[in-house]
């Protein structure tokens, strides 16, 4: 950071930069935020666009201080990622990931992405590489390159080594011989993801290594649509009734488990009112002051792939920081229809998309304390049968096993829209897997 400082302060063009005056505003009321807010999977949003607006008690509509933009365009064809949702053949397990030194935190997000059925999809077709501008090292071309290989594979095992020599790229902190956090790295693929998938494409340019360039605003690519997708907050004044509403980009959802032991409450604990008082007291236009009141947190465009984060660790000042390893209960299928601003709309504004999802993979760690453990994956194959990926160690495993894991990550995929063509799919993986899962559970 420093180093940063010092260069501008040498900059000598610094000085002759115009500077940029906004009007002033009142200290006590917040600027509107709309203008900053980048939806990420336009088209699949409960009312078709973001929204900032103010309601009164009986329902009328104020003005809102600041429009909210439109979504920006996408980059690729929203109906052909809905053909993606299920798998379009049968393809075996794959191998393994050799481990590095401590990279099970890596081995277990990768073993999950490439059992994800639309990402994989694109990735087997080289969908990024044939039309990348990355200069440099690419994390999407990476992760493509891997993705391809795991499916095409007949070894046991591959070794990683070129995506964990670039782990510094991904978080600067990063090293292979040390463990770390496996939502993080995921975190931090996802966003050089989709730094690559617009460079070139949305006025971003010149970023080198797969890192830097102008975030992109006015598209959105396909890594976008389908981990992008946002969240509606809704602000209740305790004094006249009326409410605001924002709607921000989210990718995935952080799910506190301390008063929850299933994820569908930990869902409800996500969206319910909570309180707004004292210092975090808000402005409220129609009574042009300060007011207390409750904020409701919705879901509003929904993913097409859903990661959840279950926050296994907790803090107390007598303590520190420790790990919450109690059983959390989670199912095959997820309906986020209880948790949603409104049904989501097709593409082109065709008939709404489904709320309901299917458990693709768990991230899952062992271990008694938060910053020592060991990560593995368990994966539905396109065959429909579960498999756990231990690094290097591949076996079947059963559905049973697959809900029972003690999960840190939870990936689900949308299920497909009738007559997409992908729907049949996992009716044949359904067949495979009910054969495979009494053998399975012996394990």
């Amino acid at each position: 950071m420093w180093d940063d400082v010092a260069a501008a302060a040498v900059d000598p063009d610094i000085l002759s930069r115009r500077v940029r005056f906004v009007p002033a505003r009142r200290a006590s009321q917040p600027a509107a935020t709309s203008a900053l807010v980048r939806v990420l999977n336009p088209g699949v949003a409960s009312t078709g666009k973001a929204r900032s607006d103010v309601r009164n008690g009986d329902g009328g509509a104020l003005p809102a201080s600041q429009s909210a933009p439109a979504g920006p365009a996408p980059l690729f064809p929203p109906e052909r990622l809905l053909g993606m949702l299920g798998w379009s053949s049968v393809r075996g397990a794959g191998p393994g990931l050799s481990n590095l030194g401590q990279t099970c935190f890596m081995n277990a997000a990768l073993q999950a992405l490439a059992h994800l059925p639309p990402l994989a999809q694109l990735c087997l077709s080289r969908h990024h590489s044939r039309g990348c501008r990355v200069l440099g090292w690419c994390a999407y071309c990476e992760l493509e390159a891997l993705i391809v290989e795991l499916h095409g594979s007949a070894a046991r095992s591959l070794a990683p080594t070129a995506m964990a020599g670039k782990l510094r790229l991904i978080a600067r902190h990063f090293r292979p011989d040390r463990p770390q956090d496996a939502h993080e790295f995921l975190l931090g693929l996802l966003s050089r993801m989709r730094s690559a998938a617009a460079e070139g494409k949305c006025g971003g340019g010149g970023a080198a290594d797969g890192v830097g360039g102008a975030e992109p605003k006015c598209c959105s690519s396909e890594v976008d649509q389908l981990f992008g997708g946002s969240l509606v907050s809704t602000l209740t004044c305790g004094v006249c009734g009326g409410s605001t509403t924002a709607r921000e980009s989210s990718a995935g959802l952080s799910l506190g488990l301390h008063k929850a032991t299933t994820v569908e409450r930990a869902l409800r604990n996500f969206t319910a009112s909570e309180p707004v008082k004292g210092d975090d007291s808000f402005w409220c236009a129609a009574c042009a002051a300060k007011v207390e009141g409750t904020r409701r947190l919705r879901l509003g465009d929904t993913p097409h792939v859903l990661v959840l984060q279950l926050k296994r660790f907790r803090y107390d000042c007598a303590r520190g920081a420790s790990k919450l390893c109690h059983a959390v209960q989670y199912e095959e299928e997820l309906d986020l229809a209880a948790v949603c601003e409104g049904a989501g709309l097709a593409p082109g504004g065709g008939a709404p998309l489904p709320l309901t999802y299917r458990l693709c993979a768990v991230v899952a760690h062992e271990g008694r304390e938060l910053h020592v453990g060991h990560f593995h994956c368990l994966a539905r194959a396109s065959s429909g049968v579960w498999h756990r990926f231990d690094d290097d160690k591949v076996r079947q495993a059963s559905a049973r096993q697959a809900v029972g894991a003690e999960a840190y990550l939870l990936f689900y995929v949308r299920t497909p829209p009738p007559a997409r063509g992908a729907a049949p799919a996992f009716a044949a993986e359904a067949a495979a897997a009910g054969g495979a899962a009494g053998d399975a559970d012996s394990d």
